[in-house]
């Protein structure tokens, strides 16, 4: 059961089919990097002091290389050099030095997503001179498939060895953290054997894809030897790749229906709110913190209400003796959301879901015309991994609503109630199980199922469908109309069901529609000229049926360039509404009227309204709904 609106304020719920969503979770995606940040150390192993390192990156280009943070501590410029037709760029730091067996360290990014297809590097002399080249084993970040994949490989002769893990930093990595660090937090080693030797021109390629977050760092160390007897590394060097949004994550999918609950005071008891299932991403299991309810109201919650959050056991969408509890939080009055901690956390497998139910509890003294309602829109679920908060992904799953009532009147009732001098309202009242006789679009009229009284609902022009024959009930205040001659209902929330019958229109004389005053409804006029008022039952509101002569017809303009067609009917009553010189009731057009001359003897079905005359007098209108509700005799 949905929450519907009747225009801005004024709001219906919606009896909806109950329906069990099975999603499967998330497969694995395409994390397209972003941004690539490498940072190197490099020993000096050749038999001079170096003024110059060279870097030479195979299938970069000048775009992609973001030259203001390729630094190095090391070295005070850098120079950078494209050649087109090899795809190649050099980078060649200088104004430094680098004596024997020290080492330097180096640092570019890449802003760009680019694959590298090799890296050369050359110690150098203070006029260019190489002293010794290192053709490092280099790591590669490429796509393919459903998989970001890393490829190490040795470029020229002699064998290679590579020690690998990986790793995760908190946030997007800057320069200056990746530089920094010294083992990869939360490491997970890639390599059985520790390390793993790579022949001449052989490459080991590697999917990570199972370890992209979103927007997170993926941290990769590695270190290279010259053989595997080596004590120190050639070379070492870390990089972070940042990654945009992949899907995955926690997702919250709609499980168990649960129907909107309409309760009288007093109140206290607890309540089921939203049915939910959490399906964790397949990448890694996860650790679920917390949960964020949201109250939905644009005022907040009503009062003080207290949430908890169950572990639905037997997945029935209720909160029962079998369900675990997991946390509860107030949701305080006039705030709109409440955070619920999960204690202890709850993990919940990669690729598996968890049923969750939520409840609220409300104080034991509730006004009437209260509404609560609750929607789960945020999470906490961090990699048990990874330690890294994934993404929630989805929409916001919106559950059930809790409306306080007063006790059930009837129509005729609630217009006997008096009107409140300051607001023109009456107290609210709570008409249920109504059915709706017409639907003229930002108004739709309702009647009791015994036809003793109707009344009109001012229900805007962003509302559920109401069909005529459907149930509906509604709380509201009655109020006069803007001119003073009708009473009408003003909604605070309300609830549609099925349809279940129509309304039979009730017959009756031109003179006994409308009829005297009732409660808060004033009389019509008989005779405008003279003033004279009608009596007997009034019925202002309800779908009748009457018959007479057409009198006439006329076009009237009723301000805004809008016109609206009258035709009149007299049974013999000899009705004056003082608008023209015709006799009898006034029938509204409806929308589909043809223009066709309406001559003879006619029967009308319509809602029997109070409007204003010319001269500010209430006067009897007859709204058809349709063309089918006028009928030659």
């Amino acid at each position: 059961m949905k929450v519907k609106y009747f225009g801005s304020l004024a709001k219906l719920f919606a009896v909806a089919v109950v329906t069990v969503v099975s999603i499967a979770p998330a497969q694995a995606q395409v994390a397209w990097i972003q941004q690539s940040i490498y940072a190197f150390k490099v020993k000096n192993n050749t038999n001079a002091a170096a003024a110059q390192f060279q870097m030479k990156l195979k299938g970069m280009s000048m775009w992609a290389l973001d030259q203001q943070q390729c630094v190095s501590p090391n070295y005070g410029q850098l120079q950078v050099t494209e050649d087109w037709d090899q795809n190649e760029l050099t980078l060649t730091w200088s104004q430094g030095s680098t004596t024997v067996g020290q080492d330097a360290s180096f640092a570019i990014v890449v802003n760009h997503y680019v694959s590298l297809e090799g890296c050369d590097m050359v110690w150098a002399d203070a006029d260019g001179g190489a002293l010794g080249h290192i053709d490092d084993v280099w790591q590669d970040w490429t796509a393919s498939g459903s998989g970001v994949y890393g490829t190490i490989c040795n470029r020229t002769t002699g064998t290679r060895c590579v020690r690998r893990a990986i790793g995760y930093t908190p946030n997007s990595t800057l320069l200056s953290e990746l530089s920094a660090m010294t083992a990869p937090p939360n490491a997970i080693v890639l390599d059985s054997t520790g390390f793993t030797s790579i022949g001449a021109g052989s490459s080991v390629a590697y999917d990570y894809s199972p370890y992209y977050l979103a927007n997170r760092s993926n941290f990769m160390f590695y270190e290279v030897y010259a053989d595997s007897s080596a004590t120190s590394p050639l070379v070492s060097f870390k990089t972070a790749a940042v990654t945009t949004t992949p899907t995955g994550g926690i997702a919250f999918v709609p499980n168990v229906e649960i129907d909107n609950h309409i309760i009288s005071p007093p109140t206290g008891s607890t309540y089921e709110m939203v049915s939910t299932r959490a399906i964790a991403d397949p990448y890694e299991d996860l650790q679920l913190d917390w949960i964020a309810v949201n109250a939905d109201n644009g005022s907040g919650s009503p009062t003080d209400v207290t949430v908890k959050i169950w572990k639905d056991v037997d997945n029935d969408g209720k909160a029962g003796a079998a369900d675990q509890l997991l946390g509860s939080a107030v949701l305080n009055a006039g705030s709109n959301q409440a955070t619920v901690y999960l204690t202890p956390s709850v993990t919940i497998s990669k690729g598996s879901d968890l049923n969750l139910v939520v409840t609220y509890t409300l104080p034991a003294s509730v006004p009437v015309g209260s509404i609560f309602k609750a929607a789960v829109n945020d999470a906490c679920a961090v990699g048990i991994t990874t330690g890294i908060r994934v993404p929630r992904t989805g929409d916001s799953i919106e559950g059930a609503s809790i409306l306080v009532t007063p006790p059930q009147t009837t129509i005729g009732s609630a217009k006997k109630l008096p009107l409140n001098p300051a607001s023109g309202e009456t107290d609210i009242v709570w008409l249920k199980d109504m059915v709706i006789t017409a639907d003229f679009g930002d108004v739709v009229y309702i009647e009791d199922t015994n036809r003793t009284s109707g009344i009109g609902v001012h229900v805007g022009n962003d509302h559920p469908v109401l069909k005529e024959g459907m149930k509906v009930s509604i709380m509201g205040r009655v109020r006069l109309d803007e001119d003073g001659f009708e009473a009408m209902l003003d909604p605070l929330e309300g609830v549609t069901g099925d349809i279940t019958t129509h309304i039979t229109p009730l017959m009756m004389t031109n003179k006994s529609a409308g009829g005297g005053a009732f409660g808060v409804q004033p009389a019509v006029m008989d005779n405008a000229n003279t003033a004279t008022l009608a009596a007997g039952l009034n019925n202002i509101g309800l779908l009748i049926k009457t018959c007479g002569q057409v009198t006439g017809t006329a076009s009237l303009e009723v301000g805004d360039g809008e016109t609206i067609n009258v035709v009149w009917i007299d049974d013999g009553s000899g009705l004056q509404d003082g608008v023209t010189g015709h006799k009898g009731i006034a029938v509204l057009m409806p929308n589909d009227w043809d223009k066709t001359p309406l001559t003879g003897m006619v029967s009308v079905t319509g809602i029997i309204t109070a409007q204003s005359s010319p001269d500010g007098k209430p006067i009897r209108v007859l709204f058809p709904r349709s063309m089918s509700d006028i009928k030659g005799i």
